[in-house]
């Protein structure tokens, strides 16, 4: 049995997600981050000191250890789908050869019990088919908004001392056509964000 397609990667969406955090002064929450040299890049107006960065979510995606935990969970589970199906395939081919061998000699009452037993084994696949590709959708979707949530809130952590009005994700797919690296936070944040998680996973497997 061919192996079902690989579900398009964990953060393949999540490249797709901007994400946005308003610093006014009717918020509290803003996100944070810092420049790639640790400065900060800034822009006075009529309201005050407007404050930007963006992180490029490929670096994210190659980068951040969780999300290649992520990927690999969802890719495991993909194998053992593709497994479970493929089994199931093969004893349903096994079956269907013993009905070939029996062929002609097979009474009128047996060829219809042939039928109806096919019958099934074909719903019975597709059935099971169908569960295990929504638990498989499930998990990359859990995934993908536990990826999200992390970064999200680290970036708030963090902008308590950096007060930037705005961090966008930046990804090639999106129309910009120009991009200063003054506001690119991009390897702070990964730092911050691996170290997080490593803290994080050493304190669940001393558990």
């Amino acid at each position: 049995m061919k192996q079902l397609p690989v579900i398009l990667s964990i953060v393949a969406l999540a490249v797709s997600s901007v994400a946005l955090y308003k610093g006014s002064t009717t918020s509290k929450t803003t996100t944070a981050s810092n420049t790639k040299q640790g400065g900060e890049a800034s822009k006075t107006t009529e309201q005050g000191n407007f404050k930007i960065a963006y992180f490029e979510m490929d670096s994210i995606e190659n980068n951040y250890q969780y999300v290649k935990d992520s990927y690999k969970q969802v890719k495991s589970k993909e194998e053992a789908i593709g497994n479970d199906l493929g089994a199931m395939e093969r004893n349903y081919q096994k079956k269907i050869g013993e009905w070939q061998k029996k062929g002609a000699q097979m009474s009128q009452s047996e060829s219809e019990q042939v039928q109806r037993e096919y019958g099934q084994m074909q719903q019975n696949y597709q059935a099971k088919k169908v569960s295990l590709e929504q638990e498989l959708n499930d998990l990359r979707n859990k995934k993908l908004r536990d990826i999200q949530i992390k970064i999200e809130e680290y970036l708030k952590e963090f902008n308590k001392s950096k007060n930037y009005s705005f961090v966008f994700s930046y990804e090639p797919a999106l129309f910009i056509y120009y991009k200063d690296s003054a506001f690119n936070i991009t390897p702070e944040l990964l730092q911050g964000l691996n170290d997080e998680y490593a803290r994080t996973k050493g304190k669940e497997e001393k558990k």
